[in-house]
Parts: structure tokens; sequence; C-alpha cells
């Protein structure tokens, strides 16, 4: 009880009436036995109070740490849950990539881009979505950010479920943790095909009418 106390006053008032009960027996039978037991009673009371006075100030603070950490985890969840929100919600596909190029996450809009789900994209290799004549092309494009840390801006044809081309624009960003080592490509993309089939009808119709 002394060594489990969580505060000074309760351990003060569990030896202290142990002093009021116990010891006036030993002194009141007056032998050397029982003399020498209330002292030994006295000096062990004493040690316990002095060594569980730490003891409860330590285990106090683990359980303020305890509801601190507790306290911090629900409010990483509550960001980590806003941050899932936002990204199915926005228009751009959010999709990151490991270092070997597999998919670890994948938004609503990426979804509508290309037609696989979340639970299909997850831990497929890029070339999922690549034509096969330009995989290699743009795989060394990706390998070449993770290795560099470097971020930048492209187009190029991709593949839907559906096995259907599409145009997209792309923004590629080497993410960095603490130790300044990259641990995931974040990139951004969206469906630029109707915009280019708009642009090429543009063209053929000045060219027509030159």
């Amino acid at each position: 009880m002394v060594v489990y106390a969580v505060d000074a006053i309760t351990s003060k008032l569990f030896s202290g009436s142990i002093y009021l009960v116990s010891l006036p027996g030993f002194f009141t039978n007056e032998t050397e036995l029982s003399l020498a037991m209330a002292v030994l009673l006295a000096v062990y009371i004493v040690y316990i109070s002095i060594a569980s006075t730490n003891l409860g100030k330590k285990l106090h603070e683990n359980i303020l740490l305890h509801h601190a950490a507790i306290k911090q985890q629900e409010e990483i969840e509550k960001l980590s849950q806003h941050q899932r929100i936002h990204l199915d919600h926005t228009p751009m596909g959010v999709i990151e990539w490991d270092l070997n190029l597999c998919v670890v996450s994948w938004n609503a809009a990426a979804q509508e881009i290309f037609g696989y789900s979340q639970d299909e994209a997850l831990h497929q290799h890029a070339s999922f979505i690549l034509p096969l004549d330009i995989q290699h092309q743009v795989l060394q494009k990706m390998h070449k950010l993770i290795s560099e840390g470097n971020s930048t801006h492209c187009q190029n044809e991709n593949l839907t479920k559906e096995h259907e081309i599409i145009y997209c624009e792309w923004t590629y960003t080497a993410l960095r943790d603490s130790e300044n080592q990259v641990v995931v490509l974040a990139t951004l993309v969206q469906n630029k095909t109707e915009f280019k089939k708009i642009r090429m009808k543009s063209n053929t119709l000045l060219i027509t009418i030159h």
C-alpha cells in the first residue's frame, strides 16, 4: 500500500496508522524483544516510506504520461481522418508509391480516373497503369526521382482498368523523412484526355481552314 501510493498523503496516512496501532503494543510489553521489534518496525516503516516517495512520484508521472499519450494518439487519428476525407474529396488523383514503385495510397479521384478501386490498386506495381511501349521510360523516370529526391511535372499516356488509353498530367514529389531519406513518391494526376481531343480537333480545323 505504501509502495504503490500515488501521492505522499496516502502513503503517510497508511504508515501513520501502523505507528498508532502497532507500535504502542510493543512498547507497553517492556521486554527486550518487544522493544527491538518496535524499533525494527519503526525503522522498516520509515525506510519504506522514504523509498516509496520517488516510486509514487514516478507512478503518478507515468499515469499522466499515459493519459497524454492516449490524447495525442486520438489527435493523430483525428488529423489522419481529416486528411483522408480531404484526399477522398479532392478532384485530383492522389497516389503514393513506395520505393519499389508499388501503390501505398490511392484516393477516390484516382479510382475514377483509372477504374481500379483502392483495394484493387493497393500494392500494384506502377506498370499496371502504363502502356507497354512507354513502361520502361516512365518507370526509369520514377526511379530516378526517388534516387535523386526531386520533383517534376510531366504528361504521358496511361492505361485504365478497361484497357483504354487515356492522356494524363502528372506531378511527382519525392517525400523525405526526418533523416532526409526519401520514403515515398507522391503523385498528383489529372485526366487530360478530353482536353487533348479538343485541342487536336482545333488544330485539325485550323489546318483545314488554311
